[in-house]
């Protein structure tokens, strides 16, 4: 199993969780991304900003729709990898 880092959206949400998401990845504070987000909002008179936090928001997997795809890639791998030993130990 790996151990990589996937952005996705968190459950520790405001409104739908792209900055929390973001903050966990890069292993930041979310509230420092969601001022972060406010400032380029501001200085971007708003509009860019909505329309990155929208495109974010659509694009991004939810964090435990994401983490259950995981567990059953890596449950199946599991199973396949049991059968495969257990032919092995047979085959002996």
């Amino acid at each position: 199993m790996s151990n990589e880092k996937k952005l996705c959206r968190s459950n520790d949400k405001k409104i739908c969780g792209v900055c929390a998401g973001l903050g966990e990845y890069f292993n930041i504070d979310p509230t420092l991304v969601r001022i972060g987000y406010a400032l380029f909002s501001l200085f971007t008179a708003g509009l860019t900003g909505v329309i990155v936090y929208a495109i974010l928001a659509v694009v991004m997997p939810e964090k435990s729709s994401f983490e259950s795809s995981v567990n059953t890639d890596s449950s199946a791998n599991h199973s396949e990898n049991s059968v495969a030993e257990s032919a092995t130990n047979s085959e002996q």
